[in-house]
């Protein structure tokens, strides 16, 4: 089975589809979430040591302010969030030419179940989700 049928079984599985296949490698799952739309991205990232396949989950992406404390206070913050996620983790990736924070999570395609699947995709969303309910409370602008 190939990727994106891969992928498509699995969100079939869990009541969801494949909104855009962007590549033999890349698909976008999108979500309502009350700060609007949130797209998941899922591709292969590489193989573990057993040489099975990761699947990297990640989300659309915060994009960083032009402010350079603004960042830094931000990322500070996200790092301190990643000792308390029990899976995924913050980090800085480039899309379209420019540097976003993005939420991630990574799971073994070969083992990975259908509750590991809606799991991942469910981290990103919440984590977003959670990212914009603190932005709003401390009124952080972007």
């Amino acid at each position: 089975m190939d990727f994106v049928d891969f992928i498509s079984s699995k969100a079939n599985q869990s009541g969801w589809k494949i909104t855009k296949v962007i590549s033999e490698s890349l698909v976008m799952l999108t979500f309502d979430a009350d700060h609007g739309k949130e797209n998941v991205y899922i591709k292969p990232c590489g193989k573990d040591a057993n040489g099975n396949t990761v699947l990297e989950f990640s989300s659309s992406g915060i994009p960083l302010a032009d402010d350079i404390s603004v960042n830094e206070t931000i990322g500070l913050e996200l790092l301190r969030r990643n000792g308390a996620m029990l899976s995924g983790y913050w980090g800085i990736e480039s899309v379209s030419g420019k540097e976003v924070f993005s939420v991630f999570a990574s799971q073994i395609a070969q083992t990975m179940d259908k509750d590991e699947f809606e799991a991942a995709v469910r981290g990103i969303l919440n984590e977003i989700a959670r990212f914009h309910k603190v932005a709003q409370k401390n009124s952080i602008s972007f």
